[in-house]
């Protein structure tokens, strides 16, 4: 590795593939080379098998790159909504870390012991994300990344990436915000700009003829009145242009990343998954 490179290597890691991109220069937004990497067969269920493709990637295209950043399939991350506990500023750190195990061991159960928990920062008594993701897999981006003689800089859950490039849009707004990626989808709720809601669920081929469906079933899970419709925001790079029902009462809007040199949203969507955040 040049300690002098400014070249950064992208990673979005996922059950099925590893997608990489290569940016450019100071700022960085010149994509100059993206390549998919198949994940090893057999281990959609767990991060092992993509390993084989993080492993691909690495090998072919750290030569020459200063860092590296990891964005996190939604596969791969867990959520929680963490509504606000006691007063403000009651808990302190050990107490409010022990609160969020609580809430995963409660919904995961002994599984959640072997995970990292990262809780988002939000003004006091809002309802806070937690995102766990497994510590061996953690563990195992870090080991590769030195192996191959990269500095890893970030890994980032695909949620928080997404919210990242889209939270000017959201900003202070009541509206469902849906993150997909192939077979899944996570879908959450804002109300002034505060987080009201969240989900990740597993979804097929027909997702976009379902969207309107999951929303409203989520938007009665959460005791949202019906009437209360409203506007879906959806970032689903890997799709040109969205194709939903007109008739589902939602005003569902598709959410785009801007061209840059080197990517194009709509020839290259799925090295967006690479991209966001």
């Amino acid at each position: 590795m040049s300690l002098l490179s400014t070249d950064l290597l992208r990673l979005f890691v996922s059950p099925r593939r590893v997608v990489a991109l290569r940016l450019a220069g100071l700022s960085r937004k010149s994509v100059v080379l993206k390549q998919v990497y198949k994940a090893a067969p057999g281990h959609e269920v767990d991060w092992h098998g993509a390993m084989f493709g993080l492993e691909s990637a690495l090998r072919e295209l750290s030569g020459g790159v200063g860092k590296l950043e990891v964005l996190v399939s939604n596969h791969f991350a867990h959520y929680q909504l963490l509504m606000p506990q006691g007063s403000a500023g009651s808990l302190t750190l050990e107490e409010d870390r022990a609160y969020a195990q609580h809430c995963f061991s409660k919904v995961f159960g002994h599984d959640a012991d072997g995970w990292e928990l990262r809780v988002s920062y939000e003004r006091a008594g809002s309802p806070r994300v937690c995102c766990a993701i497994a510590t061996d897999f953690l563990t195992a981006l870090s080991s590769r990344a030195e192996e191959s003689g990269v500095k890893l800089v970030s890994v980032q859950p695909y949620l928080a990436a997404a919210f990242n490039q889209w939270r000017q849009q959201i900003d202070k707004r009541t509206l469902w915000f849906a993150v997909v990626e192939q077979g899944r989808l996570v879908l959450s709720r804002f109300e002034e700009g505060a987080w009201r809601w969240l989900r990740s669920v597993r979804v097929g081929r027909r997702w976009m003829e379902d969207l309107p469906d999951l929303v409203a079933r989520e938007q009665h899970l959460a005791g949202i009145d019906a009437s209360l419709a409203g506007e879906v925001l959806v970032f689903c790079p890997e799709v040109p242009v969205l194709a939903v029902r007109a008739d589902s009462g939602f005003s569902i809007k598709q959410l785009q990343l801007p061209a840059r040199s080197g990517f194009s949203p709509v020839t290259d969507g799925a090295f967006g998954l690479a991209l966001v955040g």
